[in-house]
């Protein structure tokens, strides 16, 4: 995998990640304080693995809990 394609994965996992968060607070499931700038985007971008791991782990965790 070189630079490009993991840049291109986590732009595509930022912009869904992006668009969840804007349903979810159109919903009202999200509260207002969290704040997703470009700061958090860009970030998100170059550790995209790790964020994608942290999303899944409290997205099951919250799925079985129910």
């Amino acid at each position: 995998m070189n630079i490009f394609n993991y840049l291109f994965i986590g732009f595509v996992f930022t912009l869904l990640m992006d668009i969840l968060m804007g349903i979810l607070k159109n919903k009202k499931l999200l509260p207002e304080k969290v704040e997703w700038d470009w700061n958090n985007r860009v970030l998100c971008i170059i550790v995209w693995p790790l964020a994608g791991a942290w999303f899944f782990i409290a997205f099951f965790k919250a799925y079985f809990k129910q």
